[in-house]
């Protein structure tokens, strides 16, 4: 019935479009865990076309939903996660942090802003866009910068980083080991560099 069966949203509120392909009815059913937050906005829908929902505001942490959708003999579940801004940065934090951790981020030739409460894209060779972690290369302008480690448990200690795109550890450093299939994990991940 459902063409998506998750919707991830900001904490600012928005409203999602759930587009159905059927050719019956389908009734949509808020369950406990979505009231006071998803609220249906009333349309006409006819079949195989678009309900549509609003997703109030949110500061705190994280938050899931669930829409049942049932139509004929089909039953659907659609989840709606909406996460504070606050926890995107606490979140993407902790990562840098524990990847700082396990690289020998102490011994690193610039380690500048590293585990502090700067900004994270004051942080030597983190690129931030739109508030999200988008790049670590840390090699910027120094050609090494020591950075040590297995290649699987520097990936797994960056895994909280959603939107990361670039990983350009290019440079005299000396990380071991295979890329492992988990890579795959990193859905956002454009571009990995090692020598």
């Amino acid at each position: 019935i459902l063409s998506q069966d998750l919707y991830e949203v900001d904490s600012k509120g928005c409203v999602i479009s759930v587009k159905m392909n059927t050719n019956v009815d389908v009734a949509a059913h808020i369950m406990e865990d979505g009231l006071g937050w998803i609220s249906p906005i009333e349309t006409k829908v006819l079949k195989g076309e678009i309900m549509m929902f609003d997703i109030a505001p949110f500061q705190g942490g994280v938050r899931c939903g669930t829409i049942v959708f049932r139509g004929g003999n089909v039953e659907q579940t659609v989840k709606v996660c909406q996460r504070s801004e606050e926890f995107i940065g606490q979140k993407e934090r902790e990562a840098l942090i524990g990847f700082y951790k396990v690289a020998g981020g102490e011994n690193w030739q610039n380690n500048a802003n590293w585990c502090s409460e700067r900004p994270l894209d004051e942080w030597f060779g983190v690129t931030v866009a739109n508030g999200r972690v988008v790049g670590v290369a840390n090699n910027e302008g120094v050609g090494t910068n020591n950075i040590r480690g297995d290649i699987s448990t520097i990936l797994n200690a960056l895994k909280g980083l959603d939107s990361l795109a670039v990983l350009d550890f290019r440079g005299y450093n000396d990380i071991s080991g295979s890329v492992p299939d988990a890579i795959g994990e990193f859905g956002a991940l454009k571009y990995i560099a090692m020598e």
